[in-house]
């Protein structure tokens, strides 16, 4: 490929997940940071969240998590929605809440994952 930027490795970073290869979109991922790609989208956050929770790596998407908020996105609802779903559904439930909470905006497909998992299971 001629040209090596942000949104073609995204697209090649989200082809790989969508087809099952979490780990070589993974790779990329990584191979992304150490060239210092800079993230401008969080389109491509959203897709490492998503293949750490496919693949069932909880560290990896913590990970993720603490460079979403190095980089500013922690109060994009699209990557917190990611963020709480990958916590939840790995019976994190306190970081899950957490991430709900401290999202300013929440709109109705949030607010479904909060449903979904229980409004019950959120309370301290």
């Amino acid at each position: 490929m001629p040209v090596k930027d942000l949104f073609s490795r995204s697209a090649l970073i989200s082809g790989f997940v969508q087809s099952g290869d979490g780990v070589k979109g993974l790779k990329l991922f990584v191979e992304m940071r150490t060239k210092r790609v800079e993230i401008r989208v969080t389109f491509i956050l959203c897709t490492a969240v998503g293949a750490a929770f496919d693949l069932g790596v909880l560290e990896l998407g913590r990970q993720l998590h603490f460079l979403v908020v190095v980089l500013g996105y922690e109060s994009n609802i699209v990557v917190g929605n990611f963020l709480v779903d990958l916590y939840a559904k790995c019976s994190v439930i306190s970081a899950a809440k957490q991430v709900f909470d401290n999202v300013p905006r929440k709109d109705i497909f949030f607010l479904d994952g909060y449903d979904c998992w229980g409004s019950s299971a959120w309370s301290s």
